[in-house]
């Protein structure tokens, strides 16, 4: 089983075991095969779109941390994306959040995941996304980079939740009814630098980006 397959957090929920890590699981750890990351060539990339250059991907999950299994097997996927430039590090200032379908096939590319101006910021960098028990209530969790709308790129990071409705449309799965945007988590100044305080610069940004949805078994907590 692959480690993009199943979430650490799934696997442990499922083998019944602590979902709270200490010192003593990490001594407990043996040392295998599956504690290193192969070598990636060339040969290792197959792109599945000519135009478009995709990373930082997250599965759409179930609340106890697992990949949301579809009917016939299928799985939903989130991803960064932008059109493919000369420079690879421009893609950052033209990210935006992708949905992509995962079958026996493949790999298949269904287009940005949220509509044109719904997204506060200028760019969408990465989060995640939960799959309400109904099978069609999606609540995205991401990171809205800069202002929507501004002239210059900045790097100002806040943190949004959003609904939708998972429908199939002309035979595809689509994130329709976009609604009840929300700042969920704000930036507390005594604790976090401001996220704009860099200047984009290699090494200057400050992060304050990525939510990801994790539900506690213990107390229940979200």
């Amino acid at each position: 089983m692959s480690a993009v397959e199943q979430s650490p957090v799934a696997l442990a929920a499922h083998a019944g075991a602590a979902v709270s890590w200490t010192a003593d699981h990490l001594h407990a750890l043996a040392a295998t095969r599956h504690d290193r990351a192969p070598p990636i060539g060339d040969a290792d990339v197959m792109r599945i779109a000519p135009d478009l250059d995709i990373w930082d991907a997250w599965p759409v999950q179930d609340a106890d941390g697992a990949p949301s299994v579809l009917p016939g097997g299928q799985t939903l996927w989130m991803a960064l994306g932008a059109p493919r430039f000369p420079d690879p590090d421009e893609r950052h200032g033209h990210a935006r959040i992708h949905l992509i379908l995962r079958e026996a096939r493949g790999w298949h590319p269904l287009g940005p995941a949220m509509p044109d101006g719904f997204s506060p910021g200028s760019r969408e960098w990465s989060g995640s996304a939960l799959l309400a028990p109904d099978r069609r209530t999606l609540t995205l969790f991401f990171t809205a980079t800069g202002r929507r709308g501004e002239a210059a790129l900045t790097f100002e990071q806040r943190l949004f939740r959003a609904d939708a409705t998972l429908a199939q449309v002309d035979g595809a799965y689509r994130l329709t009814d976009w609604r009840g945007l929300d700042e969920f988590v704000r930036r507390d100044a005594a604790h976090y630098m401001a996220s704009d305080a860099g200047s984009g610069a290699v090494g200057t940004i400050k992060a304050f980006r990525d939510p990801a949805y994790f539900h506690d078994p213990r107390d229940g907590r979200n």
